[in-house]
């Protein structure tokens, strides 16, 4: 039985998480069973699990088409004005790229929470760096470019 017994029960993804507290979503459909975990047991997987940290997690809403609805805004109000509205500044590290363009990554990937969810996100809200909005949208499909990467 499942939970039954003096045995802790924890996400099988627990062994690759380094906080305890984070999110992990599993697919539709999946079976969980006891399997032997270091000095007990845990619950497993039996199909495909997704394992999310909590940033990638609180993306899940945010989709390509909501990226490129905020990059249409982008180009609408140009981006002195977008970034006003959303109350970020100039680009720093990470560029996204969508057909041939260059957008402040961060500033569009809040736009598209936005989208996304009706309520848009502030730079104070979430990171820009590599782990941050450049990681969440080369997840997503998009090319991001690092502007301080130096090249031959």
């Amino acid at each position: 039985m499942l939970g039954s017994g003096a045995e802790p029960w924890v996400p099988a993804a627990a062994a690759f998480a380094t906080d305890s507290t984070i999110p992990l979503i599993p697919s539709r459909n999946v079976r969980f069973s006891r399997v032997p975990f270091r000095s007990g047991n845990c619950l497993s997987a039996i199909g495909t699990v997704r394992i999310y940290d909590r940033n990638m997690a609180f993306w899940d809403v945010v989709q390509p088409r909501h990226v490129r609805q905020a990059a249409a805004e982008y180009d609408e109000l140009g981006q002195d004005e977008f970034l006003a509205r959303y109350g970020f500044g100039r680009v720093r590290a990470y560029l996204l790229i969508i057909d041939d363009k260059a957008y402040d990554s961060k500033a569009v990937l809040g736009a598209a929470y936005k989208h996304a969810t009706g309520r848009p996100l502030g730079p104070e809200d979430f990171s820009g760096g590599a782990a941050g909005a450049a990681r969440v949208l080369r997840a997503l499909g998009f090319e991001v470019r690092n502007l301080r990467k130096v090249t031959d």
